[in-house]
């Protein structure tokens, strides 16, 4: 059980595609992020508008593993990867239509500063999109793996689809057990 819970670090990123959590230090037991996001993606069309990217130390290597299953407003959701070159966060709704909703998550980092196994990552979230015209709720959790020994000192999020909006708020937290 969690004692003691540290906020690290906010960033509010507007008008980007990307931020970042650097020089992370290593004097807590696991690490949480709770993130609020949207970007500026207007065309009906595009697909996986509600993804935001996730990258570890800047390892851009196929070094990860994933995956989310959710529900959808009218179907499920299932996704992953065993070798990828980054993980999929499903948190980030557009701005599409009348689309005001957000795109909300949390991904919790345990043992993030081991040096001798892998990094379990758990994360779950919820977003609002519009796709042809009819508005998309969509609920979802899933896992990842950071195949690394290395500690964790940096973590980066890229948008993929437009830039992230103001309001947009991501905070890093430290979690000390004892």
């Amino acid at each position: 059980m969690a004692s003691a819970v540290t906020k690290i670090g906010q960033v509010t990123p507007s008008g980007s595609t990307s931020t970042a959590f650097n020089s992370i230090p290593g004097t807590y037991d696991d690490l949480m992020i709770i993130g609020s996001s949207k970007n500026t993606e207007t065309a009906s069309d595009s697909s996986n508008r509600q993804r935001i990217s996730l990258r570890i130390n800047s390892d851009t290597g196929t070094n990860y593993a994933w995956s989310v299953v959710g529900a959808q407003s009218a179907s499920s959701l299932s996704n992953g990867g065993l070798t990828e070159s980054l993980i999929w966060v499903y948190g980030n709704s557009s701005s599409h239509g009348s689309n005001v909703g957000w795109g909300h998550f949390w991904i919790y980092f345990a043992g993030y500063k081991v040096t001798n196994a892998y990094k379990a990552i758990n994360m779950a979230g919820g977003y609002t999109q519009e796709t042809g015209g009819a508005s998309d709720q969509s609920g979802w959790t899933g896992n990842a793996e950071w195949l690394s020994n290395s500690a964790i000192t940096d973590l980066s999020f890229t948008n993929i689809y437009g830039t992230l909006v103001s309001g947009t708020t991501l905070s890093l937290y430290g979690i000390s057990n004892a």
